[in-house]
């Protein structure tokens, strides 16, 4: 199925994932936590799975969640590169 998702959502989503917090994951990313819940749960809807299990504490990450994470930090990567490639032309 093709991704539907935002590069918002991806970052977010990394951002709160390393952080194991929404609210931290805002403070990061300069957005806010009810941001970066839509977000998530924007995410969780279109995938179709649980990327986090939600505590008082903060966030755990489920084992899908390691997966898409692991790609997703791949796709940044990839983008950051190519924006450095395209830089070089300026």
């Amino acid at each position: 199925m093709p991704f539907r998702g935002s590069l918002q959502d991806i970052r977010l989503f990394v951002a709160a994932y390393e952080e194991k917090s929404f609210t931290a994951a805002a403070a990061r990313e300069f957005s806010t936590q009810s941001g970066v819940s839509h977000h998530i749960r924007q995410l969780e809807n279109l995938l179709g799975v649980k990327l986090f299990s939600r505590e008082k504490s903060g966030v755990t990450a489920t084992p899908v969640a390691d997966i898409f994470y692991r790609r997703c930090v791949e796709v940044l990567r990839s983008i950051n590169e190519a924006a450095d490639q395209v830089d070089r032309y300026k």
